[in-house]
């Protein structure tokens, strides 16, 4: 298992991901990737209201790209609503 801090999260980190492996972006805090059994998904680790909260964001691939999913990671961080599971 690889944890690290500090590496920006590009599609070739991501590619390369085995399970287990668990990358901190070095371009926004919190955001990252973790790879598990069914594949890799991005996550966002922040603090709301005092509280931390474990946002994921998606599974990689369409659409969520690195990019796509740090876009979605910020906008979030602006309105943790967004990150919310609807209960039905």
């Amino acid at each position: 298992m690889i944890q690290t801090k500090d590496i920006r999260i590009t599609v070739a980190l991501v590619n390369g991901m085995k399970p287990g492996d668990v990358f901190h972006d070095s371009d926004l805090k919190g955001f990252g990737a973790r790879c598990q059994l069914k594949g890799v998904s991005y996550f966002l680790k922040t603090v709301v209201a005092g509280k931390q909260h474990f946002f994921t964001i998606g599974r990689h691939g369409q659409p969520w790209t690195p990019d796509a999913a740090r876009k979605m990671a910020l906008r979030i961080k602006g309105d943790p609503s967004l990150g919310m599971k609807k209960k039905e």
